[in-house]
């Protein structure tokens, strides 16, 4: 099975240099493709030639900022694999991260997988200092342990208070999510929150069936969660791998500033307006119409 690794980007240039990187570690038999979507930065990719020698890259450009979920759709609409693979711009990899996201797929046909993160700060461009060799550990993802402070209760109006002021194990208390049923919540998360596009893996028939990412949401928060929900809906399993958890390059550790977290609940509240519509049931060509249409006229040049 071949893979198509779909990376969209917006100003974060000197993170995709390091996230390629880490792909050139691979170590796999698989072979794949990686489609950079650079959604109209302010500076054009500049990866060095050596690089795209040796990985097979295409760089799609946008003279318009499309947001990270039509830049997805831009690029499952141009990959070659039946597998597509999501990752941000700004994580760093370990070595099996192709080879165990594409195993679990050979083994199974109706499933998400999913890795997990761990966030490293980096102030300064080239001040970064990790060891490559080593991955970190999946139990530095809120997926595995998360403390909930009071404070997020004016966030989150509706939970009771036995939510908050603990710590709270979505991975344990779900038997690594197989146990986590429809409406189930821990904490103040519902199984699609375990589906972050930071990596994530999916078979692209699935995609076309749910119609792809929608872009109703502000920003990048949880377009990959309805994406997930979809999915889930349609009858895929979420399945966690933990030996892959790659370092997030987070530029500052001031936590979320105050429009964020209205972003957020914006966004929240969107989704629970689109959760119970009807989902969109999409083939192959309708998909890459639907793209065309909304998207050609803003794609610059393919390289």
């Amino acid at each position: 099975m071949q893979c198509s690794i779909i990376i969209p980007v917006h100003n974060q240039n000197w993170e995709l240099s390091q996230c390629i990187k880490s792909l050139i570690r691979q170590k796999t038999k698989f072979k794949f493709e990686i489609i950079v979507i650079d959604d109209n930065s302010n500076d054009s990719i500049n990866l060095d030639k050596g690089i795209k020698n040796i990985l097979n890259i295409k760089i799609i450009n946008l003279n318009k900022r499309v947001g990270a979920a039509g830049a997805r759709n831009i690029g499952i609409s141009m990959s070659r694999h039946e597998l597509i693979v999501f990752l941000d711009a700004d994580m760093i990899v370990p070595k099996n991260f192709i080879q165990q996201h594409v195993r679990l797929h050979q083994k199974y046909k109706r499933i998400i997988s999913v890795g997990f993160r761990k966030h490293i700060f980096c102030r300064k461009k080239g001040n970064l200092k990790i060891n490559v060799n080593r991955a970190p550990s999946y139990k530095s993802d809120f997926r595995y342990k998360k403390y909930i402070p009071h404070s997020w209760q004016s966030q989150y109006p509706k939970e009771g208070i036995s939510t908050f002021n603990r710590t709270h194990y979505p991975l344990r208390e779900t038997s690594d999510f197989s146990k986590f049923g429809h409406r189930a919540k821990i904490g103040v998360w519902e199984l699609p929150h375990m589906v972050l596009t930071c990596s994530m893996g999916v078979r692209k028939n699935w995609l076309f069936k749910v119609g792809g990412f929608t872009e109703k949401f502000k920003k990048s928060w949880y377009e990959d969660t309805f994406l997930g929900a979809q999915l889930i809906a349609i009858g895929l399993k979420v399945i966690p791998i933990k030996n892959i958890t790659g370092y997030h390059i987070v530029k500052n550790n001031s936590g979320k500033r105050l429009y964020e977290f209205e972003t957020i609940k914006q966004n929240r509240d969107i989704y629970l307006k689109l959760i119970n519509k009807p989902i969109i049931n999409k083939n192959h060509k309708e998909f890459i119409k639907m793209v065309n249409n909304k998207y050609g006229r803003y794609i610059r040049k393919l390289s």
